[in-house]
């Protein structure tokens, strides 16, 4: 009888077990867990079902080869060890990183000059006899296969164009860097070539293009480096959002093919997740779609569809993305992912034909999160220059793991100044990313606004009416009960301004107990008061110098002063400074922060060479005087303004004092002066002490101080104005104000 009942227990557990099998399919095995690799470890998942996913991991200086990580498939096996270029591997390993080679210097020389620089190798570069270094003297190769500094550039500063530099793996051609030289780049096979292979000296002093760079297979980008670039990217979308007519349209595009896998799939849903907030931090406004891909792409959410405006509701959805629907595809079609874009731009384009905005008002961007190449579908090359030739996108490629560079850099955006085509050693890495950060940080940066306009030659007087949060380092400052002059915020306890803004009070007068400042406001009678501490004018500044040479005359050389404030600003979208020359600030912003200079007046020259602050010599001037010949404004104005050599203000200035020579005038006009105007443009009164600003890399940085005008009346056919030199009061400046940061080479100078 008990044998009996063990027999039917036997088969009663049987049936069970075939009843499980029959419930979970076949296919669903569980993977082998006997998995190594080569110099590293393996991360295990805790259960190894269909979908999960096992991590190499390799000590600092190395990298997982031929993949970072494999997942488990209904079959009970890893997907399998393919690198990128589809050669298939017995045994996974960590491959020692290395950093690409310089292959050519111009003008100098390096050491140790070797085939091959392993991870903490470093080079010195020097340069010959009459050029100096620009850039890092010293470079150190990184664990992530990537030199840290800058490209180091030998140059004499003779040609009308700087040294391009030869990026390393690189080899140039052509050495001619004045107006209109050509200088062309070639990458040698095994390195993935990016950036403007051929460009040309422009007239603003500048190369076209944007700087070329041959780029190992293997070398990743840091979680930090990407942080920087996405927040270059909210400010330049932010910029874009001042014009409230323009459009903005997001592409989300996530790669869900059966070798990316569920966890590393909803990692690459939480980075695009965070972009989202980041954008709304930002206060970006935005119309979003989604694309999922693998064997075929799948759109989640169209244009056209109401909740593509509401950064919650698009969060919503894609925490709902099932990546079980596409974990059956074998393949990565991210072509048929672009055309996907397409289709979303073209019905979204039918929808709005009835609306009066412009569709050429309609800015488009793309985020692509993928594991790797496209193996199937049309090739995405193809579609980006079929497809996309007349429509205003740009493409971020984000390749995770050991993707095929050549395709993500192809598809990738080629802009100036911008990166749009980043790597990462795997999708852990997007945790790190850092773009959930609200938008405080940048109040502590300088020269950052919302979106501007470079307007037609048409300024203050005859200007444009603008907002304080367009220019939020502007301010307005009154002597007893009426405006006088404007300023700008350069530091949390400084403003600065014009000299002779104060030549009406008497010199036995305690300046700063008349004087108030107010800020945050476009109001010509608005803005929050802020009591002034004491008032320092140029000492040698002095307005009645000339008297001698013209009676009458009042002398505007040295013409700026500064309000050191009782309290300290705290900083936010109303009340932000602006970059001053000959700063760390600048350095940064021009990229000059890896030279290493004599001293900071060898650095602070560098900022008037070649024109290097006013690129195409355009600027804005801001402020609150006159906009005709009788009215004044009831908001504060913005225009643009042309830099002119000094010369056509002394014309001007002669042609309306006759009989006094221009021997006698040019006396007037010093090297401490800029001259700029143009057709209908003038400062007029109240003006004075405003900013003239120029726009680099996304950042303001003040070059000129509303001072005077040459001319006996505002405006008017050609009028130009004078403009105090900032860049030639820096010494003045760095002498008084304590709380700017005036490094250039990481330490004081």
């Amino acid at each position: 009888m008990g044998e009996r009942r063990a027999a039917l227990k036997h088969v009663f557990c049987t049936n069970v077990i075939l009843l499980l099998n029959l419930h979970l399919g076949v296919a669903a095995q569980l993977c082998n867990l006997d998995v190594k690799i080569k110099g590293g470890d393996v991360i295990l998942p805790g259960n190894p079902i269909p979908g999960s996913i096992l991590h190499y991991v390799c000590p600092d200086g190395a990298y997982p080869y031929p993949v970072a990580w494999r997942v488990c498939q209904r079959d009970g096996s890893w997907t399998p060890l393919l690198s990128d270029s589809r050669e298939h591997s017995r045994l996974a390993s960590c491959n020692p990183m290395t950093c690409v080679q310089p292959l050519e210097f111009e003008n100098g020389e390096f050491y140790p000059r070797k085939s091959v620089y392993k991870v903490g190798d470093k080079i010195q570069f020097s340069c010959y006899s009459g050029f100096r270094v620009y850039g890092s003297s010293f470079l150190s190769c990184q664990p992530n296969g990537k030199w840290n500094g800058s490209l180091p550039i030998c140059d004499d500063d003779a040609a009308f164009c700087h040294n391009p530099g030869i990026p390393f793996g690189s080899r140039k051609s052509g050495k001619d860097y004045n107006l209109e030289g050509v200088v062309t780049y070639t990458c040698p096979a095994n390195l993935i070539p990016s950036g403007t292979l051929k460009r040309v000296c422009l007239s603003n002093h500048q190369w076209s293009g944007k700087e070329p760079s041959c780029e190992s297979r293997y070398s990743f980008d840091t979680a930090e480096d990407i942080e920087e670039a996405l927040n270059n990217t909210m400010l330049s979308l932010l910029h874009r959002q001042g014009n409230t007519e323009e459009k903005l349209n997001v592409y989300l595009l996530i790669d869900a093919s059966q070798s990316v896998g569920k966890d590393n799939f909803q990692l690459g849903v939480g980075f695009l997740m965070n972009l989202i907030l980041k954008m709304s931090n930002y206060a970006i406004q935005a119309k979003y779609a989604i694309v999922v891909f693998a064997s075929q792409a799948k759109t989640k959410l169209a244009l056209t569809e109401k909740a593509n405006q509401d950064p919650k509701a698009v969060i919503n959805i894609l925490k709902e993305l099932s990546y079980s629907e596409f974990e059956e595809s074998p393949g990565t079609n991210t072509g048929e992912a672009l055309l996907q874009v397409v289709a979303l731009i073209n019905s979204y384009k039918q929808q709005q034909q009835h609306l009066p905005i412009p569709w050429n008002q309609n800015k488009h961007i793309s985020f692509i999160v993928t594991d790797g190449r496209s193996n199937m579908g049309p090739p995405p090359k193809i579609v980006m220059n079929e497809k996309f030739a007349d429509i205003p996108m740009d493409i971020y490629t984000f390749g995770i793991g050991n993707v095929y560079k050549e395709e993500l850099v192809s598809i990738a955006s080629q802009k100036k100044g911008e990166r749009h085509s980043f790597m990462l050693l795997n999708y852990r890495e997007l945790q790190k990313i850092g773009i959930v950060n609200t938008d405080k940080t940048l109040y502590y940066k300088c020269g950052i606004a919302t979106y501007h306009e470079l307007f037609r030659l048409s300024r203050i007087f005859n200007g444009k009416a603008t907002n304080i949060t367009e220019w939020p380092w502007h301010v307005r400052i009154q002597i007893g009960e009426h405006h006088s002059c404007g300023g700008t915020i350069i530091s949390p306890h400084w403003i600065m301004t014009a000299a002779h803004c104060f030549s009406m009070i008497p010199p036995d007068g305690d300046i700063s107990r008349r004087v108030s400042v107010f800020i945050g406001s476009h109001l010509p009678s608005g803005g929050e008061h802020r009591s002034v501490k004491r008032v320092l004018i140029h000492d040698k500044y002095n307005e009645r110098a000339m008297q001698r040479e013209l009676p009458g005359s009042e002398f505007y050389d040295y013409d700026i002063a500064i309000l050191e404030l009782h309290h300290h600003l705290t900083f936010g979208d109303t009340k932000q400074p602006v970059c001053l020359p000959c700063t760390k600030d600048s350095a940064e912003i021009l990229k000059l922060e890896g030279t290493v200079w004599k001293d900071w007046e060898e650095f602070c020259h560098k900022h008037t060479a070649q024109q290097i602050l006013t690129e195409n010599g355009k600027g804005i001037i801001t402020g609150f005087g006159m906009v005709n010949a009788t009215a004044i404004p009831t908001q504060l104005q913005q225009a643009t303004i042309q830099l002119k050599d000094n010369s056509a203000c002394l014309e001007e200035f002669v042609k309306f004092h006759r009989p006094f020579s221009a021997d006698t005038l040019k006396t007037f006009i010093t090297k401490n002066m800029l001259c700029a105007g143009g057709t209908g443009a003038d400062a007029c009164k109240g003006d004075s002490g405003g900013p003239f600003i120029v726009k680099r890399s996304e950042r303001w940085i003040q070059i000129g101080v509303v001072s005077w005008g040459v001319t006996p009346i505002c405006g008017g056919g050609q009028r130009n104005g004078l403009y105090t030199n900032v860049v030639q009061m820096m010494q003045w400046i760095k002498s008084h104000v304590y709380d700017i940061d005036f490094r250039a080479n990481g330490q004081v100078l």
